[in-house]
């Protein structure tokens, strides 16, 4: 995003008087926000928006605490003469915190597509809760939920989800989780696989020097189920971005390591020998079946091919011992 590019600048901004900055068009998180203001010394109010452009203008809007909790900020509740609606697949209202498909409802929404019936008629339908045919809501595809007091959350996009051992998985808000870790300064999440195949998750994070995916899959497995974790993490200085000033994610796809032995092999090696040393006394605790409650932890550090990489090296090992004793 703009943004992002604007504060990889590590230096924090003077002389700036802003009265308000206004977020909309992506997710925003708590991490940014603790940016944005560390990196301006008056950085005034934060207010975070959502509309798509076929609504004309942000149908809702939030002003983001001084302390926001931890992970994506709310879109807020709608303007006035808006209406935002959460609905399940048969089109009935999703009851408080249950996710669904995001439906807006507004007297400044745009005519339609020009030439394209058939978006048309897929994104602008009759209103499911009016008998009035004049009465149309926009269908924006984006996934959210609301809470107790009427305010939007927006956590990705229908188009975006994929199924992994049965789960729903919505990339972004996988990606809204990782930059919640205080280490990180952006990430992008993007699901690979074959049809007919389970899925798996990249992720592609910007951190500082001393983060390591070991440190990220511990801070997801305290926040998502393990179906949600990536199996990879590609590290890189910057997200690239469009002309649009968002993540561009076909130029991330360009760079998924295309040897995934030799990237796993690399990974291993690069553990200190205190690190290698403690993973292989978690993993014999755990084959010995002895009361370890670290053993989860330690081995979290590391992706289920890496620690069949390394239950493959002390089974060699073992074997080695065994044969010497023989003798």
């Amino acid at each position: 995003s703009h943004s992002a590019v604007w504060l990889s600048d590590t230096a924090p901004k003077t002389g700036f008087k802003l009265r308000a900055t206004v977020f909309s068009g992506e997710l925003l998180t708590s991490n940014h926000v603790r940016q944005w203001r560390s990196h301006l010394d008056r950085p005034g109010e934060i207010i975070n928006m959502y509309g798509p452009t076929e609504t004309t203008m942000a149908i809702t809007f939030h002003r983001v605490e001084d302390a926001p909790e931890e992970g994506p900020i709310s879109v807020g509740m709608p303007r006035p003469q808006a209406q935002a609606l959460v609905v399940d697949e048969h089109d009935r209202l999703c009851p408080p915190r249950v996710r669904g498909e995001v439906l807006l409802r507004t007297p400044y929404r745009t005519r339609g597509y020009i030439n394209d019936p058939i978006a048309q008629e897929q994104a602008f339908v009759p209103n499911p809760f009016s008998d009035d045919p004049g009465d149309v809501v926009y269908r924006t595809g984006d996934l959210g939920w609301m809470d107790e007091d009427g305010r939007l959350m927006i956590t990705g996009r229908i188009d975006d989800q994929v199924q992994i051992l049965g789960l729903r998985v919505e990339p972004s808000e996988v990606a809204a989780h990782l930059t919640a870790h205080p280490g990180l300064k952006a990430a992008e999440v993007l699901a690979f696989g074959e049809p007919g195949e389970v899925p798996t998750l990249t992720a592609y994070v910007v951190a500082d020097p001393a983060i390591t995916d070991g440190d990220l899959r511990v801070h997801l497995m305290d926040r998502l189920d393990r179906p949600k974790i990536p199996s990879t993490f590609v590290f890189l200085d910057e997200l690239p971005v469009n002309d649009r000033g968002k993540v561009d994610r076909n130029a991330l796809r360009s760079i998924l390591p295309t040897r995934p032995t030799d990237t796993l092999r690399a990974r291993l090696g690069s553990l200190d020998a205190d690190k290698r040393a403690e993973l292989a006394r978690a993993l014999r605790d755990k084959a010995a079946k002895k009361p370890n409650e670290d053993v989860h932890r330690r081995t979290a550090t590391l992706s289920s091919e890496d620690r069949r990489l390394l239950v493959d090296r002390l089974r060699s090992r073992v074997g080695q011992r065994s044969t010497k004793d023989r003798i």
